[in-house]
């Protein structure tokens, strides 16, 4: 089972959630956060890692689009790194990692070609594969070799590739992944990089179950559960026959607490208020705080009260003057406004409270048991203070605790009101009946990665818990257990295969040793010539191609009356009536469905376009411009949202499992028939032994058909999602010529420049180039794409109705040949 872990924003904590998750520092928290980094169990006591390199055309591809955006100002030429916005730092900072003899004045001029030529030892690691294998009980050894290849701050002026890393695999013993999950760190699908972009774009696409993680402090804040309902990400997960069940969500670093934070929200202060709990530790750490002022000052008043200083002989008394004659006695008063003189501070600096006045004098003397008594008092307040101070941090923390608990817990409340909120919304939008229950709850875990790994100390740092100190009040435990039961179906299935594969052993093994005594040959060989299977490989001319149903009936030919070519010949009936429910499905429904969405997205995609544009920055408009519509948002899947939201419903029950249900019961039934007239054709004397053979073989051909059903499903599934994202790569060809036209446009007049590429005619553009510096900039860049995306649009997605019917038409043919494949594995 495949979890595909999301991050909702940068610096999430998802490579800590996993190292958490795995107990252990396995997963970098820096350079492998770039980079697909897929995490498998390892049955032997070691941990491997595979590092794979970009190959040399994909990273030749990347540095193309990488000096676009270093280059992106009006004078085409390079500023300083600290001049640079977003986009174009980051593009430096890839360039510099790998070419660190490259200043901004060589960037100005240099071609990708020259630009290699500055490293010769880029070429060494291109399309190559690192191994890297240590014992399991060697994670610092690990972690140490692998942030050779991949982390970013290594501190040398010399080359660092990691720009150059596509995957990084890694095996581990953790027990999270013993029954089978594959944990998937996904940095985004807005990598500058198209080959990493389609690694996570894959990975999505085959995930089985989709982890989101957000920091807690900005889950419920940002919306992030109503955001999972969103028009986009809704519409995928219905086109990929995806369920609301696919997503679990991960509130992070529920460790960091901040009380004022928290109860700014005011529900959740409202709540608060109302904790007896929370009550009862406040009135414990004002306590604490009065008494560890009380001490302090104490200890405070005894060090101002007198300095001693141990004399060389004699009784041991020292006399000195007082500005007042009236002191406390008591620790916990004020504190004495005594004054001292330079030389009251000696070697040995001792505190005492005054214990005496002398009447006449107004001087104290201070005998030499006295003095041992202050020593003990104030050795005492000194202890008490520290005493203080630990039962004040136990109160603080224990306040965190209960803060973060409570938070936790709102948050869970919130996300999933959030969730439940989001899907009415989404079948508002589509007109559609949504396929979900409304009631159910999105699975939350409010997870503390630092404090778990503290607690286990496994920690990078010596520092204790900062808030938890139970490993069940982190939630890592539960979102362990959570992982374990998400791969129990398919534990399930697979032990049931297992039985089942062993009663079927036993059972022929009975029916061997038992035999069947006293059948005459004659009988043995007419039964042999009627129903025996014989396969051959028939020879055909070479002006013929025969279909796939015509080689997989030739093989069995030579024998019409079989069991196996009758059934074969039988199942085509049923494949048949499959393939022909789904065409009429496709004809009745998505057909019109298809047009009907054409027409509905042409009238909505400029204005899609342009709230995309006018809600980025300029740089990178221009970076997604360059890059096809696919940089940190994803343009083409947006334009494409009208019409996967007016196709959604009808698309989902178009490849529901209806067809399925009646495809066992004919299969079945066919089989039944054939077995009877087999039986009916026996001797009396073998019908109890032949009708035992039947129950055993309908046993059977249910178990088959189960797994031929499997299979068809897995089939249509699978061409489901392949279809549904083939839209928005498809809108992004359509759109080419678009992207390009305004990627053309750069450097100085380059606003002027644009408005002659809007021209019509080519004359115009030639002449109007021509004196380009003294146009006035009247269009701003982004109206050279609305222009050409108002011109293409309606046969844009006709075009793209079209391909997407022909599309659906080749799966269902899809199926019906994988129908037959696994009908014939029945029949044999």
């Amino acid at each position: 089972m495949v979890i595909a872990l999301c991050g909702v924003e940068t610096g999430a904590g998802k490579s800590s959630l996993i190292n958490a998750l795995l107990g252990d520092n396995i997963v970098r928290t820096s350079g492998m956060s770039a980079v697909v980094t897929e995490v498998r169990y390892s049955t032997d006591n070691q941990i491997k890692a595979d590092i794979e390199y970009l190959t040399k055309t994909q990273w030749y591809n990347e540095v193309e689009h990488l000096l676009q955006d270093v280059k992106d100002n009006p004078d085409g030429r390079v500023k300083h790194r600290w001049d640079l916005v977003e986009e174009a730092a980051v593009a430096w900072d890839k360039i510099s990692a790998v070419y660190p003899s490259v200043n901004e004045d060589i960037l100005s001029d240099i071609t990708v070609e020259q630009l290699s030529q500055q490293n010769i030892f880029v070429p060494l690691f291109l399309g190559k594969t690192v191994h890297i294998v240590t014992e399991s009980s060697a994670t610092e050894m690990f972690t140490s070799e692998v942030s050779q290849y991949i982390d970013p701050s290594n501190g040398l002026k010399t080359a660092s590739y990691w720009p150059l890393v596509r995957k990084i695999t890694i095996h581990c013993p953790a027990p999270v992944l013993s029954t089978g999950a594959v944990l998937v760190d996904l940095p985004g699908v807005a990598d500058s990089n198209a080959a990493r972009c389609k690694v996570a774009r894959d990975y999505l696409k085959r995930a089985d179950r989709v982890f989101v993680a957000s920091s807690i402090t900005r889950a419920v804040s940002s919306k992030v559960a109503r955001d999972l309902c969103g028009v986009a990400f809704r519409t995928q997960l219905t086109l990929g026959i995806y369920s609301p069940e696919v997503i679990t969500f991960i509130a992070t670093k529920c460790d960091d607490v901040s009380p004022q934070e928290i109860l700014r929200e005011p529900a959740l202060k409202r709540k608060l208020e109302e904790c007896d709990e929370l009550k009862k530790i406040d009135h414990d750490i004002a306590k604490h705080k009065q008494n560890l002022q009380s001490w302090a000052q104490a200890a405070k008043s005894m060090t101002c009260a007198s300095v001693l200083e141990q004399p060389q002989r004699g009784p041991n008394v020292l006399t000195r003057s007082r500005s007042t004659t009236a002191e406390s006695a008591s620790i916990g008063m004020k504190r004495p406004t005594d004054n001292y003189g330079k030389d009251s501070l000696g070697k040995r600096q001792k505190i005492s409270a005054p214990l005496g006045v002398s009447p006449a004098s107004g001087q104290h003397t201070i005998i030499e048991s006295d003095f041992n008594e202050l020593e003990s008092l104030y050795d005492k307040a000194q202890f008490m203070v520290g005493h203080v101070q630990k039962a004040l941090s136990r109160s603080m923390m224990e306040k965190d605790r209960l803060l973060a608990k409570y938070r936790s817990d709102w948050s869970k409340m919130t996300l999933q009101e959030d969730f439940r909120t989001g899907l009415p919304q989404f079948e508002d939008l589509t007109e559609e009946p949504a396929d979900c229950d409304l009631d159910m709850k999105l699975p939350v875990f409010t997870c503390a990665s630092r404090d778990l790994m503290r607690i286990i100390n496994k920690a990078e740092d010596d520092r204790g818990p900062s808030c938890f100190v139970e490993e069940e009040d982190t939630e890592i435990p539960a979102l362990s257990r959570w992982i374990l039961q998400l791969t129990v179906p398919a534990r399930e299935k697979a032990a049931d295969e297992l039985f089942e594969g062993l009663e079927r052993l036993i059972t022929s093994a009975l029916a061997f040793i038992e035999g069947i005594p006293g059948v005459t040959a004659e009988d043995r060989n007419a039964l042999r010539n009627r129903w025996k299977s014989k396969e051959t490989h028939p020879r055909w001319p070479h002006v013929l191609k025969p279909t796939s149903r015509e080689l997989r009936l030739g093989r069995y030919a030579s024998r019409q009356t079989s069991v196996i070519y009758r059934l074969i010949k039988s199942f085509e009936t049923v494949s048949d009536g499959v393939v022909e429910g789904l065409n009429k499905s496709l004809v009745s429904t998505l057909k019109q469905k298809c047009d009907d969405s054409a027409k509905l997205a042409a009238n909505a995609v400029v204005k899609v376009s342009d709230d995309f544009a006018s809600s980025t920055y300029w740089s990178t408009y221009r970076a997604t411009l360059r890059r096809k519509g696919h940089f940190r948002r994803d343009l083409n899947v947006e334009l494409t949202t009208a019409f996967t939201l007016q196709l959604a419903s009808s698309w989902t029950r178009t490849f529901s499992s209806q067809h399925m249900e009646s495809l066992k019961e004919r299969a079945i039934s066919t089989i039944r028939v054939l077995l009877d007239e087999l039986i009916s054709s026996v001797p009396d004397y073998l019908q109890r032994c032949s009708r035992k053979l039947r129950a055993t073989a309908l046993s059977d051909a249910h178990r088959n058909m189960r797994k031929v059903t499997d299979t068809v499903k897995q089939t249509l599934e699978g061409r489901q999602k392949r279809i549904s994202r083939l839209l928005a790569p498809f809108i992004q060809g359509h759109l080419s010529d678009g992207y390009e036209q305004a990627a053309w446009i750069t450097g100085a007049g380059s606003v002027a420049r644009q408005k002659v590429r809007a021209a019509s005619t080519s004359f115009l553009c030639d002449a109007l180039i021509g004196i380009c510096p003294i146009v006035p900039p009247l269009t701003p860049l982004k109206q050279v794409f609305h222009d050409f995306l108002k011109r293409n649009r309606h046969t844009m997605f006709q075009d793209a109705a079209v391909a997407l019917q022909n599309h659906l038409k080749g799966a269902v043919e899809a199926v019906g040949e994988r129908l037959d494949e696994a009908l014939e594995g029945v029949a044999r």
